[in-house]
C-alpha cells in the first residue's frame, strides 16, 4: 500500500510518473491486532508516522491504523505529530 507519507516523500520527484511500486515503503512499520489505540500512537509519534499496517502471525490483514483514529481510540481529542527531519515541511 503506498501511504500518505509516501506520496509525500515522492512529492517533487516525478510522482505521477512513477509506480506504486516505486513510491511505496517496501518494510512498513507493522502491528498486530491487539495492541491498545495509546500504544500504536506512542510508536507512531516515535518513528515519526502516520499509519500503522496491522498484521497477525505475519500475515497482513488488510487493515491500517492512522494517527487520528489511534488518538480518537485512545480518548484524545488531538493528536500532535512530530515531522520526520526527511519529510517536507518539517522544521
Amino acid at each position: 500500500d503506498v501511504t500518505d507519507g509516501d506520496v509525500r516523500r515522492g512529492m517533487g520527484q516525478d510522482l505521477l510518473a512513477r509506480t506504486a511500486g516505486e513510491v511505496m515503503t517496501a518494510r512498513p512499520r507493522t502491528i498486530g491486532p491487539d495492541l491498545m489505540a495509546v500504544e500504536a500512537l506512542a510508536m507512531m509519534n516515535r518513528h515519526s508516522i502516520t499509519v500503522l499496517f496491522v498484521v497477525a502471525d505475519g500475515v497482513p490483514l488488510g487493515d491500517v491504523v492512522q494517527a487520528y483514529d489511534a488518538a480518537r481510540a485512545a480518548g484524545l481529542n488531538r493528536v500532535l505529530m512530530v515531522a520526520s527531519p526527511n519529510e517536507p515541511g518539517a522544521p
